[in-house]
């Protein structure tokens, strides 16, 4: 995780502050409520070595009321790819029987 917002996250963000020349400007991170989200530790170190991003967790079943595009234009491709892995287990289990 940390990885990810070293890596991407933050310089996305980073990205649009300088682009719109607020590098002062705090960051909003809206996030689904994992474990390792909700870790302290995770915590500790987002205000650590990222202070200027703010985390809001979003509840469970509810991100989709927050990012519409997780509904709309990537509902196909998310479909896809959970009915390629499911055919992929059952052809993996025939296999075995």
């Amino acid at each position: 995780m940390q990885s990810y917002v070293t890596d991407i996250l933050a310089l996305y963000f980073n990205q649009h502050r300088v682009h719109m020349n607020r590098l002062d400007q705090q960051c909003l991170w809206q996030i689904d409520v994992w474990a390792v989200h909700r870790s302290q530790e995770f915590r500790d170190w987002m205000k650590k070595m990222h202070p200027w991003i703010t985390l809001e967790y979003v509840p469970a079943g509810c991100m989709c009321v927050f990012q519409l595009d997780d509904v709309g234009m990537q509902r196909p491709i998310k479909h896809a790819i959970r009915q390629s892995a499911h055919a992929d287990v059952v052809d993996d289990t025939l296999a075995q029987l």
